[in-house]
């Protein structure tokens, strides 16, 4: 019997491509939808194609996408002080075109008018 593997030029390549496709048309997405009636983070569903309850999406810039020395990406969604003043967010997601990559929830948290916010999700590759 023969094994195959795969190496790490293919986590190399699948990592390029990623990062290439993400700095082409990344959007961060928040919502209200992450937690449920007590305030505690819902499970993120593997299958799940859009938020809960999307509030907005924000163009992500290429200078908000990074790699590590692993080869993990770090992607970064940012709100300005004027956005979603009083609204309470619980979810956050990156799609990339109309693709939802990732989805990270949380306890919500009330978005005040002095504040900009920001959250990232590592893709672990």
């Amino acid at each position: 019997m023969a094994y195959a593997t795969s190496t790490n030029g293919l986590k190399d390549l699948i990592v390029a491509n990623f990062i290439a496709a993400a700095e082409a048309g990344a959007t961060a997405v928040f919502g209200s939808g992450g937690h449920d009636v007590s305030g505690d983070p819902i499970a993120v569903d593997p299958t799940q194609t859009a938020l809960h309850n999307q509030l907005i999406a924000n163009p992500i810039s290429a200078s908000n996408i990074g790699e590590d020395e692993d080869g993990n990406v770090q992607i970064t969604g940012r709100l300005s002080e004027s956005d979603l003043v009083g609204s309470t967010i619980s979810e956050f997601g990156i799609k990339i075109g109309t693709t939802l990559v990732g989805v990270r929830n949380s306890a919500p948290k009330v978005k005040e008018s002095d504040e900009a916010f920001e959250t990232s999700i590592t893709f672990i590759f």
